[in-house]
């Protein structure tokens, strides 16, 4: 059976509607819509588990496992309380849907058909992006329309032994003594209560406003194709509220600029002469996190821990390695590293010596941002199980070399700014091919002449360590504008609502406001959000009273702007 209905896809530069579609529904189709429905109301009457540790862990079973049988009342869940209960339920709904970086069509298709079923008009660009069009609530209609704006994909990092499959797998949500996060990965709060907080929006959550447009945009956590394929005209609003900042009580009024370089070192490898013993390596247990809000907290780089040990070795036993691998993504804290390597006619006991004199080292030194950080030397029971070819002697001392010469971590605090980053590296990505190694590094500066001279700096050291360098594509910062109206009033409402002054920070990290400042003209910006700790790791988490606040101050800042 197939049926069909109408929707409005439009554009509201002209006021109008700019096309009609027809929206074709098979029965295969009704089935997908029934067991998603389904697997909302699995969602908001899953059961509470109270453990040792009083956590409640909402664990969302997959789509195709769903049962209507176990739809029933919500009344039991642990965010029915909340007066942000709307955000906590479209979050764990949008937790159902896979939103890696450039695979956020599912979620964006979702949003259309909400924005369908809901008779609001909507615009989807080329790059994936989703504006809706929200009219205003009456008596409000003569109030400057503003624009709310999120970011579709999340960062995927899980933790060692997790065989979650971020392209299938629902993230398994965990409630717990006033926070979220997920099991074993990371949890997506960045941005996904920005996500929620526009879907919550949309499904008429907020009953006073004037007129709004929520913006969705894709890839911000990759190469920022979404907001960089953004024009003047796919949105009419020029008061922006971006909901991807990370502390509560704050408003973001700028951001770093960055790009991730790109180092390639051509591994050509050579017999192994025996006896010769294969070993695996693997540094581990670190936290990671963000590669701006949290580098500045003195927490290991996976990397370049593993460069310094290898370095070792190699200076000492005359190690060489066969393959070097870590870290997930470019803007995370690598957490774990690992390489394999063969050490020629040395005892075990003499390379496990050296090993733990750098495994008590690194625990000395990582003791209050890592504790947990752990060093596994594994010698391979048959030395046959590896091809007996690595890089020459001369070699690895060039690419261990470089892993440790490599700027890492904060390099110039701002004077302008006091407790700012300014300028900063983190090598994010290490890579063994069949013949050659890549690294990626990602660089981030309040200032886009530095960043360009920082550039061409590892570019040279890359040079003298035999690494060919390609920079990356720029995101640009965000200048700071304390005199924004926007940013006057949101502190007004703030010190009416809370009692207390709105912190300002410009944040050593890439907001997409960054992009719309230099490509839509006079356009206004603040970013809100909750307190998220630990982003783009496995330890991340949102706290659950600032999501409270995001939605309560969101609501007055609307109410105030109509």
């Amino acid at each position: 059976m197939t049926f069909s209905c109408n929707f409005e896809y439009a554009s509201r530069q002209f006021g109008k509607p700019s096309m009609h579609c027809r929206l074709l529904i098979s029965s295969s189709m009704i089935k997908f819509i029934r067991t998603s429905v389904f697997a909302l109301f699995s969602i908001l009457s899953t059961s509470v588990v109270m453990a040792d540790s009083a956590a409640i862990a909402l664990s969302a079973a997959p789509r195709s496992t769903v049962s209507p049988a176990l739809s029933s009342s919500s009344a039991d869940s642990p965010y029915d309380g909340l007066a942000a209960k709307a955000v906590w339920r479209k979050f764990l709904e949008i937790s159902l849907i896979p939103r890696e970086s450039k695979h956020e069509k599912e979620l964006a298709d979702h949003i259309c058909e909400r924005a369908c079923g809901a008779d609001l008009q909507f615009n989807r660009d080329r790059a994936g992006n989703v504006v809706v069009f929200l009219p205003a609530t009456p008596g409000h209609e003569k109030s400057p329309t503003v624009v709310l704006q999120a970011h579709l994909d999340m960062v995927c990092v899980k933790a060692a032994g997790s065989k979650h499959d971020f392209a299938r797998d629902p993230i398994e949500i965990v409630f717990e003594s006033g926070r979220v996060r997920a099991k074993d990965t990371t949890l997506g709060a960045d941005d996904g209560i920005g996500v929620s907080t526009l879907l919550a929006i949309l499904d008429g959550a907020i009953s006073e406003h004037g007129s709004l447009e929520l913006l969705f945009t894709v890839d911000e956590e990759g190469d920022y194709t979404g907001v960089s394929a953004l024009t003047p005209v796919f949105f009419k609003g020029r008061i922006l509220i971006n909901l991807d900042a990370e502390e509560a009580h704050l408003a973001d009024i700028g951001c770093a600029g960055g790009q991730a370089d790109t180092f390639t070192f051509p591994l050509r490898k050579i017999a192994v002469e025996m006896p010769c013993r294969s070993y695996n390596l693997r540094i581990g247990g670190l936290r990671g996190g963000h590669s701006g809000v949290d580098i500045h907290r003195g927490r290991g780089n996976a990397i370049r821990l593993l460069g310094r040990l290898l370095r070792a070795l190699s200076e000492s036993f005359g190690a060489r390695v066969v393959s070097v691998n870590g870290g997930t993504v470019d803007t995370a804290i690598p957490a774990a590293a690992e390489a394999l390597i063969f050490v020629p006619g040395i005892p075990d006991v003499e390379i496990k010596r050296l090993v733990d004199i750098y495994r008590r080292s690194f625990a000395r030194e990582l003791a209050s941002s890592d504790p947990d950080i752990t060093i596994d030397l594994r010698r391979n029971l048959s030395d046959m199980a590896h091809e007996r070819y690595a890089a020459s002697s001369e070699d690895t001392r060039r690419l261990v070399g470089f892993l440790t010469a490599l700027p890492q971590g904060v390099l110039r605090m701002s004077a302008v700014f006091p407790g700012t980053v300014e300028q900063s590296t983190n090598p994010g990505i290490l890579r063994t091919s069949t013949d050659s190694v890549t690294l990626i590094s990602h660089l981030q500066s309040l200032y886009p002449e530095a960043k360009t001279r920082l550039s061409a700096r590892m570019a040279r050291l890359a040079g003298i360590y035999g690494f060919s360098a390609n920079a990356g594509d720029p995101y640009p910062s965000w200048e700071p504008s304390p005199s924004s109206p926007l940013l006057k009033l949101a502190a007004s409402v703030h010190k009416d609502l809370f009692g207390v002054s709105l912190a300002t920070r410009v944040v050593h990290a890439g907001l997409e406001c960054g992009v719309l400042a230099g490509s839509i003209p006079g356009i206004d910006m603040i970013a809100l959000g909750p307190t998220i700790r630990n982003a783009h790791s496995p330890s991340e988490y949102v706290d659950v009273a600032s999501v409270e606040y995001l939605w309560t101050f969101l609501k007055a800042l609307l109410r105030r702007i109509s």
